[in-house]
């Protein structure tokens, strides 16, 4: 896991109904592209879980908005800093949210130089 990586997450929370901590994570995967069940076995998650698919900038719009959910300019900015990146760092981020409500588990993930899916992970609760 890229040392930065911890780094930026670090202290962060995602606002849902219920808020949650980011917690930075990282996965030994296959190569070539992830199918759900590739993706779920990797993570530990239970084969045959609902996977969806959503663009990190779409994710976290609410969070790097300067007048978002926050409240807060410099965590809007440290929220801006992580997906810049994500998106710079690591190779085809996305975020997958796995289950079903009320809590979803949301895994934003890109591959490391060395194959590695990195990124973060927290809980949404949506009722």
């Amino acid at each position: 896991m890229p040392p930065e990586l911890k780094k930026q997450v670090d202290g962060l929370i995602f606002i849902s109904e219920s808020d949650a901590p980011l917690e930075a994570v990282a996965y030994a995967a296959p190569g070539g592209e992830l199918s759900d069940a590739a993706l779920l076995k990797a993570m530990g998650e239970p084969a045959g879980t609902k996977v969806e698919t959503v663009e990190l900038t779409q994710f976290l719009r609410n969070h790097t908005a300067d007048d978002g959910v926050l409240g807060d300019v410099k965590l809007a900015n440290r929220y801006k800093a992580l997906q810049m990146f994500m998106k710079q760092e690591l190779d085809g981020t996305k975020v997958y949210r796995v289950g079903t409500g009320p809590q979803v588990h949301a895994y934003a993930l890109g591959r490391t130089a060395d194959g590695t899916l990195a990124g973060f992970k927290t809980v949404l609760t949506e009722t």
